[in-house]
């Protein structure tokens, strides 16, 4: 099926169609996180979250009104914290597949009581009354055609790969000498730059 963006897209139409696909796979993926035990189930949904944060954070300076900056704050920080009830168990799933290996067995044996601790805790947080409140605002922000868009996509999208590039470019600067820190700087502008080339890679097909 053709994208429905376009380069003629006006940015924040195109930002509404982008945070549909996050919600869709958020809400496929975290059905499986409340039905089963499967790693890829939390993954995925913090995934999904990630994407969402990452594509309001690229189109906050293209909301056509007031409100429509408001409601994307709003989920922003909604997304924020739903992923933040999911982080540990992810984190942990990691631990368990990934890390394990070298642990002695009673560390790995407290990690997978705490893997199950936090995965209810996802639960609970994917099921509760904030996420249906979330996810009837997101539908909602999503459903909404603003009455006078502005702009071109591929306009707004030369201007921020531009941007992010930048940032990138400025990250990177010594990079033989950057300590860990400025390292992961470098390692979330680069994240970054690769959402947006994601994200606005219609605007030039």
């Amino acid at each position: 099926m053709a994208s429905p963006i376009t380069s003629a897209t006006a940015p924040e139409l195109a930002l509404r169609h982008i945070v549909a696909t996050c919600r869709d796979d958020l809400m496929k993926h975290r059905t499986i996180v409340l039905t089963s035990g499967r790693p890829v189930g939390i993954h995925q949904t913090r995934v999904a979250l990630r994407r969402m944060r990452a594509a309001f954070s690229l189109f906050k300076g293209a909301a056509s009104s007031e409100l429509a900056q408001r409601e994307m704050r709003t989920l922003a920080g909604e997304a924020r914290w739903l992923a933040g009830e999911c982080a540990p168990a992810s984190d942990l799933h990691v631990f368990l597949t990934e890390t394990t290996g070298g642990v002695p067995p009673q560390i790995a044996r407290v990690a997978k009581r705490l893997a199950k601790i936090h995965l209810d805790r996802a639960r609970v947080a994917l099921s509760g009354a904030r996420f249906t409140t979330f996810e009837a605002a997101l539908s909602g922000f999503i459903d909404h055609v603003p009455e006078a868009p502005e702009g071109r996509l591929d306009s707004f999208a030369r201007a921020m790969l531009d941007k992010r590039a930048r940032q990138v470019a400025k990250r990177a600067h010594k990079l033989g000498s950057l300590d860990g820190e400025r390292l992961h700087d470098l390692r979330i502008a680069i994240k970054k730059l690769r959402y947006a080339a994601t994200f606005l890679r219609p605007a030039f097909v």
